[in-house]
This record gives C-alpha cells, sequence and structure tokens, in this order.
C-alpha cells in the first residue's frame, strides 16, 4: 500500500586525507565559493562549473549479476569539509585536503516505509528507512568497502592520498567490515517506491 516498499540507495564512503593541494578544501572559504560561482555563471569555467565527484563508473559485484548494481565515485572533498570564512588559524599543510571514494549500492533488497504523524498535512511524515534490513544489502556492501579499500593502495593513488581516515585499511576480520557499514552507511537521499 501507500507508504509502503521505500528504496534508496545506500552509500558507504571513504575518507582519506590527500597530500597534495588539488581538493576541494582551498576553495572553501565564502569568498573563494562566491568568486567560483560568478565565473561559473559567467564563463562557464573554473571550479565552480565542475561536479566535485570528478570521476565514477558502475560495476557489478558479484559476477552473476545480469547488470551493475553498484556506483562508485571519487570525490575532492569529504563530508568533514566546511566552509569557513577565512584561513586565520587554518595549519599550512594539507591536513584538511581530503578526498572520498564512494560506494553505492543501486539496488538494496531493504525496504522502508513512510507514514502520517497526524491528520494535518503540515506535519513531517514518520520515514523508516530500515536501511540493511537484508543481510544481502550488507554482505554487497563489504565487498564494496574491500574492494575500495584496494583501490586506494594501487600505485596511481601513491604519493596523492595519505592517511585512510576511515580506518578501513585496518579491518582484519568479517565482523569487522561488517561492524563498518553498518557504522558508515549513510542514504543518498534517492527515496522512491511509495506511491505503489
Amino acid at each position: 500500500g501507500v507508504g509502503k516498499n521505500l528504496h534508496d540507495h545506500v552509500r558507504a564512503n571513504l575518507q582519506f586525507t590527500c597530500a597534495e593541494p588539488v581538493t576541494m578544501h582551498q576553495l572553501m572559504r565564502i569568498d573563494r565559493i562566491a568568486s567560483a560561482m560568478l565565473q561559473a555563471i559567467l564563463f562557464r569555467s573554473g571550479p565552480g562549473a565542475s561536479f566535485p565527484a570528478e570521476a565514477g563508473g558502475f560495476t557489478k559485484i558479484m559476477d552473476n549479476d545480469p547488470t551493475p548494481d553498484a556506483q562508485w565515485y571519487c570525490f575532492i572533498g569529504t563530508s568533514t569539509n566546511r566552509v569557513r570564512l577565512t584561513d586565520w588559524g587554518e595549519p599550512d599543510d594539507n591536513r584538511n585536503q581530503q578526498f572520498a571514494i564512494g560506494t553505492v549500492l543501486l539496488r538494496p533488497r531493504s525496504l522502508g516505509e513512510i507514514g502520517l504523524r497526524s491528520g494535518n498535512p503540515y506535519d513531517a511524515p514518520l520515514v523508516f528507512p530500515n536501511l540493511l534490513a537484508c543481510d544481502e544489502d550488507v554482505d554487497k556492501l563489504v565487498v564494496l568497502a574491500k574492494r575500495a579499500t584496494l583501490l586506494s593502495q594501487q600505485a596511481s593513488f601513491k604519493g596523492l592520498l595519505g592517511t585512510n581516515l576511515s580506518g578501513t585499511d585496518k579491518i582484519d576480520s568479517e565482523s569487522g567490515w561488517r561492524k563498518w557499514v553498518r557504522e558508515n552507511v549513510v542514504t543518498s537521499a534517492h527515496p522512491v517506491g511509495t506511491c505503489k
């Protein structure tokens, strides 16, 4: 019925420090954001004219999957980036340069639901996303997190990526991977399916 069958893409991001000043950090100052957006609007160029997920792709998680069911992206910033007014008090090194490898499960099996909080149409609805209710979703996100960790250790990232802030390079057990996924999964805010 209406409100049931809530689907959403779930994701888990691995976050890293970046050893080079190539991320969004230097842009995350209010005056630089305004300048970049103005350049993008007037000249269709510069950092404001580009989406910060610079690379991405789709893959199959399991060989027997008929179509890709995972999305990958590289994001030149992390969820810890924040807009600031000035650089005063900021360290003069690359500690705030950060990078993320995102993994997204495109067709999770877990279903949630939404409902009415009251008879007042202006009251916010009740939302029960029910992420990771299905063990298969956890299993697939574990595979993605392991692959993303291996990707981060490839030669092409050497000298660019620094510390693995997510700690996935130190996980040594299946239960540890499952715990990491459960603690780090978030919604992609792409809810669908409840008007059935």
